[in-house]
C-alpha cells in the first residue's frame, strides 16, 4: 500500500467547493489523486461538514429573498424548479439516486401545491382570507400546515 496523500486545509475547501459545484466526487478524486472514500471521508470532517451547512443555509436564504423579492407565484417556483432539473446536462450527470430524490422532491411540491390550493379555496369559502399565491403563503402553509395567513 502507498503512502497516504497529505491533503492541505486549501484542498479540502477546494475539494468543498467543487463538490457544491456538483462536479461528480470521482472526478475530485482523480484530480486530487485520492480514492471517493476519501474524498467523501473528507466532506464529513466536522469543520468541512459545518462549511456545508453554512452554505446551504445561505443558499436558500438567498433563494428564498429572491423569489420574495421577484413577487414569484407558487406555479411559477415550480416550473422553475422542474426545468432547472430537466436540464439535458444535469440528467446526464446524475445518479439514478439523486433522479429519484428529485422525482421525490417534485411530488412533494405538486402535493404541497394542491394543499396550498385546498386551503386557499376552503378559506375563500369561508370569507376569512385573501390569499395572494405568493411564497411566503406556501412557507407559512408548510410551517403551519393547518391555516393560511390571515
Amino acid at each position: 500500500m502507498g503512502a497516504k496523500v497529505q491533503i492541505s486545509y486549501e484542498d479540502k475547501l477546494n475539494m468543498l467547493k467543487l463538490y457544491q459545484d456538483k462536479i461528480p466526487v470521482t472526478k475530485i478524486a482523480k484530480q486530487y489523486k485520492v480514492s471517493c472514500t476519501r474524498v467523501y471521508a473528507i466532506l464529513k470532517e466536522p469543520e468541512i461538514t459545518e462549511l456545508q451547512q453554512q452554505y446551504e443555509t445561505n443558499l436558500g436564504e438567498t433563494f428564498i429573498k429572491a423569489l420574495l423579492a421577484k413577487g414569484m407565484s407558487l406555479v411559477e417556483l415550480h416550473d422553475l424548479y422542474l426545468a432547472e432539473g430537466m436540464k439535458q446536462g444535469r440528467i446526464d450527470e446524475t445518479s439514478l439516486r439523486d433522479l429519484s430524490t428529485f422525482y421525490g422532491v417534485m411530488i412533494d411540491k405538486q402535493i404541497k401545491l394542491l394543499e396550498l390550493a385546498a386551503k386557499k379555496q376552503e378559506a375563500q369559502n369561508q370569507g376569512t382570507t385573501s390569499d395572494t399565491g405568493l411564497l411566503s403563503d406556501f412557507i407559512e402553509a408548510i410551517n403551519n400546515n393547518d391555516t393560511l395567513p390571515k
